[in-house]
């Protein structure tokens, strides 16, 4: 993937693009969380695809930045060539490996084929389909953030979804306010120490990506989840 299909993505608000030709499975695995900005951008007129000052207007060093792009306001892509990456000022995961990663920072990501560099944003909850049949998985990474879905902005998956997160010293709690989809939600919490599976009976801990998985019943009563955090 060159810069030239993220800069010109920008001004067409094409996501396929910024996220490179190579990289039909992500595209796929990503189409809940396009689909809702795909309605936002309907409903509100905020665009899909951003170019980073548009997030960290106060960051000089966004400015002249047209080989990056953000995809909403919680990820962003860049081309797999020699050049750096910018991670602007706060905590940053790589999408991949779930690795912090601290801003303001420059990397040189190692190209893979079908897997573009791609960042997401401390407080992000990404809706995510792992695979055809599958699922609907949340992608949690800690901080604070929010989402809220619903049978218009996300048709067929749920008719009424919300969470709230928040990130309070080393425990993150994950709120959710409201549930009455279709299917079981899978989620996938990034950033938690193992013994964050001990409060989670059938959980599934991944010590390489230091993420705890679990799945929540079709519908449900409002609740709230504790979560603790792996050391920095």
């Amino acid at each position: 993937m060159g810069g030239e299909p993220v800069r010109s993505a920008l001004w067409r608000g094409d996501a396929d693009d910024a996220l490179g030709g190579s990289a039909s499975a992500l595209r796929e695995q990503l189409q809940p969380y396009l689909a809702t900005l795909l309605h936002a951008a309907a409903e509100q007129g905020t665009p899909v695809l951003r170019p980073l000052r548009y997030h960290f207007p106060d960051d000089p060093a966004t400015y002249a930045l047209d080989h990056q792009a953000l995809i909403g306001a919680w990820l962003m892509a860049a081309p797999g060539d020699s050049r750096k990456v910018y991670l602007p000022a706060g905590r940053w995961y790589d999408w991949w490996s779930g690795a912090p990663l601290e801003g303001p920072t420059q990397l040189l990501p190692i190209a893979q084929a079908g897997r573009p560099p791609l960042y997401a944003r401390a407080g992000a909850i990404i809706p995510c389909r792992p695979g055809r049949g599958q699922p609907l998985r949340l992608e949690i990474f800690p901080g604070d953030g929010a989402l809220t879905l619903s049978a218009d902005s996300l048709p067929g998956e749920t008719d009424d979804l919300c969470l709230r997160l928040r990130a309070d010293g080393d425990r993150l709690r994950l709120i959710v306010c409201a549930h009455a989809g279709r299917q079981p939600v899978q989620f996938r919490i990034h950033g938690v120490a193992p013994e964050a599976a001990q409060a989670f009976p059938g959980a599934h801990y991944d010590a390489g990506r230091r993420a705890l998985a679990f799945t929540l019943d079709a519908a449900g009563p409002a609740c709230q989840l504790v979560f603790a955090l792996e050391h920095a």
